[in-house]
């Protein structure tokens, strides 16, 4: 891969390269080139896998990444992400079934496409840290099942204002189908304060969790709401810090 551009490989052309190699513990370098599809499943199933590639690309391609490493259950860290422009697909399944991998990455991208984080982190079981979603407009199935499986992940700071609501089916999976079902059983969620949905379960605000609403682009005000996700409401005075 060392000298690879992106003329030298079609699209998919790395595609389940090395899946179910149960002896490969130390990844190869990958060229910092995308085609569409062209790492999808690369590491699949690689359960001796103990380290990953840098993965410098700041756009991407559709499916690009799509179950690079799912079911790694010997990775322990995460690449940086440094990707602020998404695509279709783009994250879907990258490490989920990843039993070992403990520290949440950050996520830089503020504009979402169709199924980019879908299924990213799901049955991460050792997962934790503050998730930081800072997307305002939600994308179809852009979070769908994102943090199933994750009881360890107890904060998360969503900004979108989409709509989003109880009733799922499978013809209904529209952003945030079972996101966080089996997180922690108790955290925090800070909300956007113009956010006017108020879905609590496993589509929206995990039961048990705490709310609080804050603007997201002025950091310079306190919170403006705290409330629990049962009976009980305290209201803040906005105040500058």
């Amino acid at each position: 891969f060392k000298d690879s551009r992106i003329s030298d490989f079609a699209p998919y052309a790395f595609a389940h390269l090395f899946e179910d190699c149960t002896q490969l513990i130390i990844a190869p370098n990958l060229p910092p080139y995308l085609t569409v599809g062209c790492y999808e499943s690369m590491f699949k199933g690689c359960i001796n896998l103990t380290n990953t590639p840098d993965l410098p690309a700041t756009t991407l391609t559709d499916y690009c990444y799509k179950s690079m490493f799912e079911g790694c259950m010997s990775l322990t860290t995460m690449p940086k992400l440094a990707a602020t422009t998404l695509t279709k697909g783009c994250y879907e399944s990258m490490f989920e079934g990843c039993t070992n991998i403990k520290q949440m990455p950050k996520l830089a991208a503020t504009q979402l496409t169709e199924n980019c984080y879908s299924r990213m982190f799901k049955g991460c079981v050792n997962l934790e840290g503050e998730v930081e979603l800072q997307a305002v407009p939600l994308e179809f199935g852009c979070y769908n099942e994102m943090f199933d499986g994750c009881p360890k992940i107890n904060f998360i700071r969503a900004m979108f204002i989409t709509p989003v609501n109880d009733i799922y089916d499978s013809n209904n999976w529209p952003y945030t189908y079972n996101w966080v079902k089996n997180v922690a059983p108790t955290g925090t969620f800070i909300k956007n304060i113009n956010a006017q949905w108020d879905c609590v379960g496993v589509h929206g605000v995990p039961t048990g969790w705490n709310v609080i609403y804050k603007h997201p682009l002025d950091s310079n005000y306190t919170p403006l709401c705290f409330e629990s996700t049962g009976t009980t409401k305290i209201q803040f005075k906005t105040t500058r810090t």
